[in-house]
């Protein structure tokens, strides 16, 4: 054949018939060059043919076959899905040899999750017949797990030619569904077991199947294996995930010991498979929290004081524990702190013993909120504050009132009420303390520098009427109301304490303090619940402070706790002592001194306006000392021991016995040298002792007084300003005159007049 006359380009199409010979026949078709070229290319300057083209076949005769290529599969199915254990599958299809050869069917095979392997390696099925032939085949699947497995399928026909693999996906359910996210009592794992305990699982067969979920069961301990008669949950099926729920009875949990337990659930689908089993963990605690630590502050009122850090409130704590019992406890849930209300308190005979916490969120109760860990091992602290008007009924009579604190667990655990101890209380006292006192000063002995009497003790001593907590503290203050609480504090035991006034401190500022004569302080008490009581005036009569004392007793040589001695026969002599089994003795002749002197201390030295006095009692003795130029000086005072005496008080005595004293005193401008103005002598009565007072007063008009044995001695008054008192002397300060024997004794001094 032959087709000429036109030059087919690139894209161009023609048509031509062809008479073809009887029978089967196939030509190629191609270009009458009897070439296949691929037009031209310049190759090395010489346009040249390139090759290449195309070629083509045409095939006629008869009624044409092409070359066997095996059977075709087509409309794939399985039947009995899912299959499984005891549930074989049936695959059909429909396998064809049109237009592949047009051979019959002999066999076919088939691969479960594996690609085909080489012809006749699979698993051999006997299916034969005239195509096309609709073929079905079981399918064992037992052996496969749970989900969508592939099966590749061929067939061979008659020529012996493998045809194209058919593949499907078969679907297996191997295993029952899941059991998950078990709830119990609303999330709560613990029951004490005296009522039903709520259950609720998921129960799913969508991963182990996707059959339908129809039951569910469970079984309380033993093991992962069902036991003979489990009980069942309603499950809202039947359904690819359903719920099982319902309640575990109070009567099989009664029958539960303390402790651990396991619940065991299990679901069921449609094709009877039941799943894993699922273990769900919860503990039987039939033992309730204790309550330890509970305060409430203040822990009294008197309708008005409150918590400092909360005004307006009361601050509640308390440590609340779960024992652990058969190694198990519970969380706590609810802590309650309870108060007795007032028409129950004052209702009931005796006052308060109907008084009961009443149940959980009564109206006398008050949640109280987790404060972090306890005092106590294992326990949590709890605080709340309650409010001061749940109080006011109280107010009018004060009360003793009942205070519970009770938890609650997880496991629904709460103390029995009844006839419940209370764990504290608060007090509501209106009325108000008293206080009583005396004060008592000091007693001093000889020896003594800044002696006892220079305190004096307050002792006080209180009372607070029932309904009461006791008295908190008493103060107590001179002169002026500071305000309440301003005073200075007494320290109180068992109602009662003392403080110590320093009456030199107190004479710093008031002279009157130092000089002795009555004196009050006052006092007032503050009870725990915020009454402070009346003020009451504590009296009492004091006497002078002493500033130094001597009866020469101790130490019995040296100075004898003098400052020191000047001139010579200065003794602590126990040869017929004035009082006591001492006394300072000096002996002297006609033309010696002998005495002793103390350096005053500083605060000793009256300030203007004030007096400083010395007490002495002498014996001495019968000598005559000459009139002229005066009797023996036996006691002075100066600014400083260096100095000469500004004040002094002088003895004689005549030929006849006679006795007689002068005073003398310094004015004017200070002088290291004072020239002492002696006022004229007072004859006093003759006797063996005489106790000799000189008070010397600092001022403008200031001046000297003295006594003996009472007998007023003549004063002598000047402007003693700028003369303050330094050194004490005592004994022979001057010459006597003649050689005489003179004891001193009890000697006192003090910063007021004797």
């Amino acid at each position: 054949m032959n087709v000429t006359g036109r030059v087919l380009v690139s894209g161009d199409t023609m048509d031509a018939s062809v008479l073809m010979p009887a029978g089967q026949h196939r030509f190629a078709i191609y270009s009458t060059w009897a070439t296949l070229n691929n037009g031209t290319t310049w190759n090395n300057g010489v346009n040249s043919p390139a090759l290449g083209g195309g070629i083509a076949f045409i095939q006629s005769g008869g009624s044409g076959t092409s070359a066997p290529t095996g059977p075709a599969i087509s409309k794939m199915a399985a039947a009995g899905q899912p299959g499984g254990i005891g549930r074989p599958l049936t695959v059909s299809m429909v396998l064809d040899t049109a237009n592949r050869g047009g051979g019959d069917i002999q066999q076919a095979e088939y691969w479960i999750d594996v690609l085909p392997g080489a012809p006749g390696s699979g698993t051999q099925v006997a299916v034969a017949g005239t195509s096309a032939l609709a073929a079905s085949m079981p399918v064992d699947v037992s052996a496969l797990s749970t989900g969508i497995h592939n099966i590749y399928v061929r067939a061979q026909d008659t020529f012996g030619a493998w045809g194209p693999t058919g593949t499907l996906g078969l679907k297996v359910d191997a295993s029952g569904p899941v059991v998950s996210s078990p709830v119990l009592a609303a999330g709560n794992i613990s029951t004490n077991g005296s009522a039903p305990l709520p259950i609720a699982v998921t129960v799913s067969d969508a991963s182990t199947g996707g059959s339908n979920v129809i039951a569910t069961r469970y079984w309380i301990d033993g093991s992962a294996t069902p036991p003979a008669s489990p009980a069942t949950l309603t499950t809202n099926g039947p359904r690819v995930t359903a719920a099982g729920s319902g309640s575990i009875p109070a009567s099989v949990l009664a029958g539960l010991a303390e402790g651990a337990h396991t619940i065991y659930a299990q679901g069921q689908d449609s094709l009877g498979l039941w799943g894993a089993v699922l273990p769900i963990a919860f503990v039987v605690d039939r033992t309730a929290p204790t309550t330890s630590n509970v305060s409430i502050t203040p822990g009294a009122t008197n309708g008005l004081t409150t918590s400092p850090a909360i005004p307006g409130s009361f601050g509640v704590s308390a440590d609340v524990t779960d024992p652990i019992v058969a190694g198990v406890n519970s969380a706590l849930t609810n802590v309650e702190m309870f108060i007795c209300q007032p028409q129950v308190y004052y209702s009931t005979t005796p006052v308060g013993t109907a008084c009961a916490p009443g149940p959980q969120h009564s109206t006398n109760s008050l949640d109280l909120l987790s404060g972090g860990p306890g005092a106590a091992p294992g326990s949590t602290h709890y605080v709340g504050n309650m409010p001061l008007a749940w109080v006011g009924g109280y107010v009018a009579k004060g009360a003793d009132i009942p205070i519970w604190v009770i938890g609650v667990d997880a496991a629904g655990n709460r103390v029995s009420t009844s006839g419940l101890v209370r764990n504290t209380h608060l007090l509501v006292d209106v009325v108000k303390p008293t206080a009583s006192g005396t004060l008592t000063q000091g007693t001093w002995t000889l020896e003594q520098n800044y002696t006892a009497d220079a305190t004096a003790t307050l002792a006080v001593t209180t009372a607070d009427a029932a309904p009461s907590g006791g008295v908190a503290r008493a103060e107590y203050f001179i002169g002026a109301d500071p305000g309440y609480g301003n005073g200075t504090s007494i320290t109180l035991v068992a109602g009662a304490g003392t403080a110590t006034l320093n009456l030199n401190t107190l004479g710093a500022t008031d002279a009157t303090w130092l000089k002795g004569g009555s004196h009050t302080v006052n006092v007032r008490a503050l009870d725990v619940a915020g009454n402070w009581g009346p003020i009451t005036a504590v009296t009492a009569t004091l006497k002078p402070v002493t500033v130094f004392a001597s009866g020469w007793e101790t130490p019995t040589t040296g100075t004898f706790g003098w400052t020191g001695t000047t001139g010579t026969g200065v003794t602590s002599s126990t040869a017929t002592p004035i009082a006591g089994s001492r006394s300072l003795q000096v002996v002297t002749t006609a033309t010696s001194t002998g005495y002793q002197y103390r350096t005053v201390p500083t605060a000793a030295t009256p300030a203007i306006g004030t007096t400083f006095s010395a007490h002495a009692t002498i014996a001495p003795g019968t000598t005559v000392t000459p009139v002229v130029p005066g009797g023996v000086r036996v006691l002075s005072l100066a600014t400083a021991t260096a100095n000469g005496d500004f004040a002094a008080i002088e003895y004689r005595r005549t030929a006849g016995g006679a006795v007689s004293f002068r005073i003398g005193s310094s004015a004017g401008a200070a002088s290291a040298t004072p020239s002492l103005n002696f006022l004229g002598w007072t004859t006093v009565t003759t006797t063996t002792n005489y106790a000799i007072v000189l008070n010397y007063t600092r001022g403008n008009p200031g001046g000297v007084t003295a006594t003996v044995n009472g007998t007023a001695i003549t004063t002598a008054t000047r402007n003693t300003s700028n003369y303050g008192v330094g050194t004490v002397r005592v004994g022979a300060i001057t010459s006597p005159g003649a050689v005489m024997t003179i004891k001193v004794d009890s000697f006192s001094s003090a910063r007021a007049p004797f």
